[in-house]
């Protein structure tokens, strides 16, 4: 396995995710690109934290 890191737009990780889309044999590759977007588009600084709640671990919904 070899692991890449790419610097890219949110536009381009569209663009990329795609064309991937186009044949079947890129698919868990695809798929992988969707997560790492999904996961870097996450952000946490509008979250109220529920009472109980530990400030610096993320709840699980």
């Amino acid at each position: 396995m070899n692991r890449l890191e790419i610097y890219a737009s949110s536009e381009e990780i569209n663009d990329l995710i795609t064309l991937l889309g186009n044949d079947s044999k890129f698919e868990n590759i695809r798929k992988q690109i969707i997560d790492g977007r999904d996961q870097s588009n996450h952000r946490q600084d509008d979250e109220i934290p529920a009472e109980g709640d530990h400030k610096y671990i993320e709840r699980s919904e």
